[in-house]
């Protein structure tokens, strides 16, 4: 019942994902941030072709 009222929710755009927060120091805060360090980290190298690959891989992961 739960899981319908949040579907509903989603569905008529009363419930929006990105407004909520994240809790700090939560398991997924952290992996978040380690996340974010590799992507940097990643991008800091060398090599143009490398970066439009990457760069291509993240667009293609988030679809």
């Amino acid at each position: 019942m739960q899981k319908e009222k949040m579907f509903r929710k989603l569905y008529r755009g009363s419930l929006i994902p990105v407004e909520k927060s994240v809790a700090p120091s939560s398991e997924f805060q952290k992996h978040q941030h380690r996340l974010t360090g590799l992507e940097e980290e990643i991008e800091a190298m060398p090599g143009q072709q490398q970066k439009e690959r990457f760069q291509d891989y993240l667009t293609t992961k988030a679809i």
